[in-house]
């Protein structure tokens, strides 16, 4: 029969080898050189909701093949709007094709607009450029925009003027 002592020890030698183990093989090898180590978070997200797009439409050239603050839009310069909502909060976003880069210190800007006898216009702010001749514009508000249905996308000039300028694509937002 093993005395106390002994038991006390092989229990140590155990629980030390079970965790050693334990550590061993959950550790994960070092990334070598030319290598990226990987870390992925699984854990879902708390405040993540899904997008509820209600309104879609496609954007075309209103230039007319016209030179605008120095630039001609190619034949498939093009867009696509949506807008939607993601609980509380409102979502615009437009994607455009081979739109071409502006001259000097000029921009692209979106706005949404809502026509009719109570007309608003409201900036969705500059384009992102992407890779390429690639640009979007993605718009988040707290207020419901979504009877704004028609699309606006203008070359704009760096003169601190809030108004919209040259119109280059426009659509119509229609209900999904």
């Amino acid at each position: 029969m093993l005395d106390m002592s002994k038991i006390i020890t092989l229990s140590i030698i155990l629980v030390v080898a079970i965790t050693g183990f334990i550590y061993l093989s959950s550790a994960e090898e070092p990334a070598t050189e030319g290598e990226i180590s990987e870390v992925v978070d699984t854990r879902p997200a708390d405040n993540v909701q899904e997008i509820i797009y209600r309104t879609a439409g496609e954007l075309t050239d209103v230039t007319n093949g016209e030179t605008v603050r120095g630039i001609e839009t190619l034949a498939n310069t093009s867009g696509f709007a949506r807008a939607g909502s993601a609980g509380e909060t409102f979502i615009v976003d437009a994607e455009f094709k081979s739109l071409p880069d502006p001259s000097g210190n000029d921009f692209y800007e979106g706005w949404v607009i809502r026509r009719g006898d109570n007309i608003s216009i409201v900036s969705t702010g500059r384009l992102e450029k992407e890779e390429g001749l690639s640009y979007t514009n993605v718009f988040t508000t707290s207020t419901d925009l979504l009877d704004h249905n028609f699309y606006v996308l203008t070359l704009e000039p760096d003169d601190n003027d809030p108004a919209p300028a040259d119109h280059i694509l426009e659509g119509t937002l229609r209900t999904l």
